[in-house]
């Protein structure tokens, strides 16, 4: 297998899904429950502001990454999809050596297959 080298926008991709994983993660926190309407507006407006603004934002389209994934508890590794797109579409794709998963999202419609 030919190894890929990964270019600046790639980069740049897979650090925007690390972030909007992190902030996803923040928001289910109890943390930010306890925050006011205030503070979180401020807090949303300088995550947007961080990635460059309302406009440039609202010009993503869709966001992949594809890469290997290791499992923190057993040890086993494998390769890891995952597409997004506006309206609420997402794919995630999960390969272990040993088991799967898949996750489809379309609108407010879910599946989760393991």
């Amino acid at each position: 297998m030919k190894n890929k080298q990964l270019t600046s926008a790639s980069i740049q991709i897979i650090f925007i899904i690390i972030n909007l994983s992190l902030i996803i993660s923040f928001f289910n926190s109890p943390a930010y429950s306890e925050t006011t309407g205030d503070e979180k507006a401020v807090l949303i407006a300088k995550i947007i502001d961080a990635y460059g603004g309302k406009e440039k934002l609202s010009k993503v389209v869709s966001i992949s990454a594809e890469g290997r994934i290791k499992k923190n508890f057993q040890s086993d590794e494998g390769m890891y999809s995952r597409y997004m797109k506006r309206d609420r579409k997402l794919f995630v794709d999960i390969r272990y050596s040993s088991s799967s998963e898949k996750r489809t999202l379309n609108g407010k419609k879910g599946y989760r297959k393991i």
